[in-house]
């Protein structure tokens, strides 16, 4: 390995001490995850880049973050090389993740629940219908997602409805 200022930052080892040495040797690697990165590198060393792909990296202190890395040959005087461009996705991964889980308790409390529960788009696209909508309203979700609201709302009201989802769209308050 050769490093610039970023790579030390992210592995906290210095340059001097990453010369030469492999990320295994320097204990950077997580175990499960060599298989994919002789994959990676085996690809690099036949002149394919690859990337980006995410790995686990250890750093000296024994704390991991995530990279997300992409791999160039590159053919310099002293031999064949392989370039790699990462940088640290740990944070952006970690948000990811919070977001699923809170998606997931979202269509936990809607598909649990006795109240009909429709989300749409700010065009009036139906983008979520859960069960008890499915009794209420007796369209299945596949047949009402993507359909406009409107056709669930009675014509009598769809008046007052335009003029609230635009007093919504243009203030952002419902009342």
């Amino acid at each position: 390995i050769d490093a610039n200022q970023m790579a030390e930052t992210l592995s906290g080892y210095s340059a001097k001490e990453m010369l030469g040495r492999s990320l295994h040797e320097l204990g950077m690697m997580v175990t499960n995850e060599n298989a994919k990165v002789q994959i990676v590198l085996g690809q690099a060393n036949q002149a394919v880049a690859t990337g980006p792909d995410r790995f686990t990296l250890t750093q000296k202190s024994g704390d991991s973050i995530i990279v997300e890395a992409s791999t160039y040959p590159m053919q310099r005087e002293e031999g064949n090389s392989i370039l790699v461009v990462a940088r640290d996705v740990t944070e952006q991964e970690m948000a990811q993740q919070i977001l699923q889980e809170s998606e997931q308790k979202f269509r936990n409390v809607t598909e649990s629940t006795a109240d009909a529960i429709i989300s749409s788009s700010s065009d009036g696209e139906i983008i979520s219908w859960n069960h008890a909508a499915e009794k209420l309203f007796l369209y299945d979700k596949a047949e009402i997602i993507g359909e406009n609201v409107t056709r669930i709302i009675p014509a009598a009201h769809l008046e007052t409805h335009r003029e609230a989802i635009s007093h919504f769209l243009e203030s952002g308050s419902t009342r």
